[in-house]
């Protein structure tokens, strides 16, 4: 699924404004701004975020728990929702750190091109930070234009 050259050239972009979406055992939903994403193997991505931040979201995360992951490319809209369940949490590594300060340098200037002040992308909270693994089981368009919503 994920092997699909057109979904993983996308992932590979550093200008994607990413959010995972969560719910709670009485269905409340949950949003967490996601900083960074890797494709692990066809059916799962990897994805990075801030626990001190976040900590309703993380509560969410149970075994084989539904999670939504939405990415959208700040430069031309190109969007997607990748649907699946959560299989296991980590500690981020140096390298991983080292990814997500690459990935809000891209984002930064991807936002600044669009006319949002320089800097705001890393006032966002990346201290407490971890990896998440997602099994993909469904992509959606979600592009604005004609086939928004439709499985891919």
């Amino acid at each position: 699924m994920l092997t699909n050259q057109r979904i993983s050239e996308f992932l590979k972009s550093t200008k994607l404004g990413m959010a995972m979406g969560t719910r709670d055992t009485n269905l409340k939903p949950d949003f967490c701004r996601v900083l960074g994403v890797q494709v692990v193997d066809q059916d799962h991505l990897r994805f990075f975020m801030d626990k001190k931040s976040n900590p309703t979201s993380f509560k969410n995360l149970q075994p084989s728990a539904p999670i939504a992951l939405t990415t959208t490319r700040a430069d031309n809209f190109e969007s997607y929702q990748f649907k699946g369940k959560f299989v296991k949490l980590t500690e981020c590594s140096d390298e991983d750190n080292q990814t997500i300060q690459a990935y809000l340098h891209g984002f930064n200037d991807a936002v600044v091109a669009l006319g949002l002040q320089d800097g705001l992308v890393y006032n966002y909270p990346h201290s407490n930070t971890y990896a998440l693994v997602m099994e993909v089981k469904e992509i959606f368009e979600q592009t604005p234009k004609p086939g928004t919503g439709n499985k891919l």
